[in-house]
């Protein structure tokens, strides 16, 4: 299980910087599959227009062999 948090600066199209919260854990189901969870919220922060935001989730099957 881990937590994170970022500021990026720079970037394309005219971005600022970005904002980034992960929270993420892996379940290991066996020596060779696991499944990692993962839950990130990001906010733009353009030079010019909106700054959009949202969350992504995500799912991650591995195989290791």
């Amino acid at each position: 299980m881990g937590i994170g948090c970022a500021r990026l600066m720079g970037g394309n199209q005219g971005v600022d910087y970005t904002d980034v919260f992960e929270v993420y854990g892996r379940i290991a189901f066996d020596h060779i599959f696991g499944l990692t969870g993962d839950v990130q919220y990001m906010k733009d922060s353009m030079a010019v227009g909106d700054s959009p935001k949202g969350w992504i989730f995500g799912l991650r099957l591995t195989a290791e062999f």
